[in-house]
């Protein structure tokens, strides 16, 4: 099994929400395989029942998810493409 680096990101996100976070929550987003289970809007990501507004996701992105490897650039970037997420 793969995770997508979208996966990572917002289970660092779901991780930073609050101290009491159960781990089960967490590895839930990592092994996350619908892609429905995720939404971008204008202003907002999230997973499921749980809603970031962009400018926090970037400051997880910075405090917490550093860096995400990948052997192919053009796989995520089009996958964030077909989101909606880049334009």
């Amino acid at each position: 099994m793969r995770h997508g680096f979208l996966n990572l990101l917002l289970a660092t996100a779901v991780a930073d929400e609050a101290d009491d976070v159960p781990f089960h929550e967490v590895a839930a987003v990592v092994a996350e395989r619908d892609a429905s289970a995720f939404s971008v809007g204008a202003g907002s990501i999230a997973y499921r029942d749980h809603r970031f507004p962009i400018r926090s996701v970037a400051a997880v992105r910075t405090s917490g998810f550093t860096a995400y490897g990948s052997c192919d650039f053009q796989e995520p970037v089009s996958d964030l493409v077909s989101m909606g997420a880049v334009v």
